[in-house]
């Protein structure tokens, strides 16, 4: 696995997929890039042996003169050399990109050792980065074989290379489902971090609303704010008196996860209206509340929105104003009945949204590559 973007211990790249294809057998080794040359978890924390499945993790220095960072910028230099060179001596069956950059270094290295390589494509293809654009434009046909986290971007990935073999996987949850959800949880949840891309002004505006409404709730933040996000998070805590409503974990660290959305009954997918957001995903955070038997209030996101539909599992607000947010919120909160029956349609959509059913088709998929 090849990741110039990524973490080594990135959640889809190693929880998920990493740890499945060795469970079932595979060899594998993640490939990353850092400023020092030594592989790192999501923390910056040094990884310098193999973990207890035997994955091994490699690195190569990001370069730090001006030459070579203009080098890399166009796929060229020693950066490249290295990484390419570290890939082919791995002499790996499939070399795997996962993100357009490193589409160059796992086709590079296939060619020469004979191998096979594939593009796990589990972001947005709306890139800004002119780098993205020119690896997809000049490698995707080329490309025998890709996954995607969903079914759009299969259909636009598809459309590029209609050769090319592929398989929907989507970035299902690997935390303990909660099957039993109580009526007495009314947590309201949000995961991740809160830019104001990801709805942050219209959370904190209808929450605001509900305490004016004199409305009981609890709201949980399972992640971090920083920046003009962060000042303007605790501004609106101190001019609306919110600090008794509202508690933020910080960081999680991801074994931590299902420990911090414990008790929520409501989850809040709040994207902000732009291409990425629209095109991406579905969030985590989907798969993460169904997982833990919750009901999803979200905006309308396409995939996020025919998921829920789909399964029954919430709501997809009509738009987003402040006062939709509020009054579906109010309403959950107070009819136990529609809550409970969203939650329960969201415990039985948990094994087609689980990550061991999103492994057996990722371990199949890679057979086919690799039968034997």
């Amino acid at each position: 696995m090849v990741a110039v973007q990524h973490s080594a211990m990135d959640d889809r790249i190693y929880f998920k997929e990493a740890r499945s294809l060795a469970s079932a057998g595979f060899e594998v080794h993640i490939l990353t890039a850092t400023h020092d040359g030594i592989p790192k978890d999501m923390t910056g924390k040094n990884i310098l042996a193999a973990d207890d499945l035997g994955i091994m993790f490699h690195a190569v220095c990001l370069p730090s003169s001006f030459l070579n960072k203009v080098l890399k910028r166009v796929s060229l230099g020693p950066f490249y050399a290295e990484m390419i060179a570290k890939a082919k001596a791995i002499q790996a069956d499939i070399y795997v990109a996962h993100e357009p950059q490193s589409l160059l270094i796992a086709r590079k290295a296939s060619e020469a050792t004979g191998a096979s390589h594939l593009f796990d494509s589990h972001e947005s293809l709306f890139f800004k980065n002119w780098k993205d654009k020119r690896a997809m434009s000049s490698e995707m046909e080329r490309l025998p074989y890709f996954i995607a986290a969903n079914s759009m971007t299969a259909e636009s990935l598809a459309k590029m290379n209609p050769k090319a073999s592929s398989e929907v996987i989507y970035n299902a949850s690997i935390i303990e489902a909660n099957t039993l959800p109580s009526k007495e949880e009314l947590l309201i949840i949000h995961e991740g971090s809160l830019p104001f891309n990801r709805g942050l002004e219209l959370m904190m505006d209808s929450l605001v609303l509900l305490k004016e409404r004199k409305v009981d709730f609890n709201f949980r933040i399972v992640g971090t704010l920083n920046g003009e996000e962060k000042t303007y998070f605790d501004g609106m805590i101190k001019k609306h008196d919110l600090q008794d409503f509202i508690q933020v974990t910080g960081w999680v660290a991801y074994a931590d996860l299902a420990m911090n959305l414990q008790g929520g009954a409501i989850g809040l997918i709040l994207n902000t209206d732009t291409p990425n957001n629209r095109y991406g995903g579905p969030a985590n955070k989907l798969f993460n509340y169904i997982a833990k038997g919750m009901m999803v209030i979200a905006v309308d996101l396409p995939e996020t929105k025919r998921i829920l539909r789909q399964y029954g599992a919430g709501i997809t607000l009509k738009d987003r104003q402040t006062s939709t947010l509020a009054d579906e919120l109010q309403n959950i909160l107070t009819d136990e009945v529609t809550r409970m029956e969203f939650r329960r349609n969201a415990v039985k959509a948990q094994h087609d949204l689980s990550w061991e059913t999103q492994a057996k088709k990722l371990v199949s998929f890679y057979m086919k590559i690799i039968p034997d």
